[in-house]
């Protein structure tokens, strides 16, 4: 309840008479004063005529009654003050439900974890509000309204929210104080440079992962990589988790492709503020490439316009086709076998010598 003007509203509130005090015992009555002494007899007859002595005092009074019980106290729900009204509604309560948040951090933020526990029912969240996403941002939570607990994210602006549980509002239950921006994973090189196609290596190479900062207090530092092409495994899963690192930019080990096509990992990325906790997960992918085979055919042209020749004249290759794998474009090493010259000598090539009998 809050209010400027000398009124304002309370939600969600159970007023509950108290158990009324009891009236406080009376007092013990008091001792009586005692009464006033006789007066003298009256003259006697005889010579001297004397006077009759006085009375004595009279005994003091009896003790006073005992005093009244003070009267109970009164039980009521609420008290008005002169001069004060009161208007409003009211019904039984919906339920006893508990809810809890656990912020791992100090408060909650945009795109940052806040995991949420309830006793009954399902939960109803409000606009700007989700459940996180582990498996991949595209890809639907493994959390949803009947999980407890449950990770929440939010997107929406600073301000407060109702929270819904079991059917009932718990209004303005969560406060996001702070803006903050998730994570974005770039996969370089591992000497840092830029890829040549993005994200793309060959089999058996390494990638240095890098991430832009997400709060201005960076704590901790989660990168998982998985052998999935489309999505990693829930969360606290290690289902085909083939490195995970905890430094701020690692250079991995090394990736493998054994088939014949391209492999793809999914990276799996969160930090931790000192303020705004764990972010939410993001997600990259990294492609790896099979090793090349040889090339299927090339070209042989002689003087004349064919491979045909005479000794010692030279013979040009070019135009080999037919490689597959490996990273493009090609850099070919040119060998050739004879007697005098084996196979093994390699050396980079656009034109060598045939001797033909």
């Amino acid at each position: 309840m809050g209010s400027t003007s000398g009124s304002g509203v309370i939600n969600n509130s159970t007023f509950t008479s108290g158990t009324a005090g009891t009236g406080g015992a009376g007092g013990a009555g008091g001792g009586g004063v005692g009464g006033s002494g006789g007066t003298g007899g009256a003259t006697g007859g005889g010579c001297g005529n004397p006077t009759g002595g006085s009375g004595g005092s009279g005994g003091s009074g009896g003790a006073g009654g005992r005093g009244q019980d003070g009267a109970n106290g009164l039980s009521q729900a609420i008290a008005i003050n002169t001069g004060a009204t009161l208007t409003g509604s009211s019904s039984a309560v919906i339920n006893t439900n508990t809810v809890t948040i656990e912020y791992k951090n100090a408060k909650i933020c945009q795109n940052s974890v806040l995991t949420m526990t309830k006793s009954a029912g399902n939960w109803g969240l409000p606009a700007g509000f989700d459940y996180v996403k582990y498996n991949q941002s595209g890809v639907a939570s493994e959390f949803g309204a009947a999980n407890s607990p449950a990770d929440v994210t939010t997107t929406g602006a600073v301000g407060t929210y109702n929270l819904t549980a079991n059917g009932q509002v718990f209004n303005s239950y969560l406060s996001v104080r702070t803006t903050r921006s998730a994570p974005v994973i770039t996969v370089q090189a591992n000497d840092g440079s830029t890829l040549s196609p993005v994200r793309t290596i060959c089999n058996d190479g390494t990638v240095k992962l890098v991430a832009s900062a997400s709060g201005p207090e960076q704590q901790e530092f989660k990168w998982e990589i998985f052998d999935n092409a489309t999505q990693a495994p829930n969360k606290g899963s290690v289902t085909g988790l083939v490195f995970s690192s905890t430094a701020q930019s690692p250079v991995t080990t090394a990736l493998a492709n054994t088939g014949t096509t391209d492999k793809t990992y999914t990276v799996r990325y969160q930090v931790r503020d000192e303020c705004c906790g764990w972010s939410i997960p993001v997600f990259e992918t990294i492609i790896v490439k099979p090793d090349p085979t040889a090339p299927t055919n090339f070209t042989l042209t002689g003087p004349n316009g064919s491979n045909e020749i005479c000794v010692p004249t030279n013979i040009s290759a070019s135009s080999p086709t037919g490689a597959t794998g490996g990273i493009t474009a090609y850099t070919y090493q040119w060998d050739w076998d004879n007697s005098a010259h084996s196979y093994s000598r390699w050396r980079n090539f656009s034109r060598f010598c045939f001797c033909f009998r």
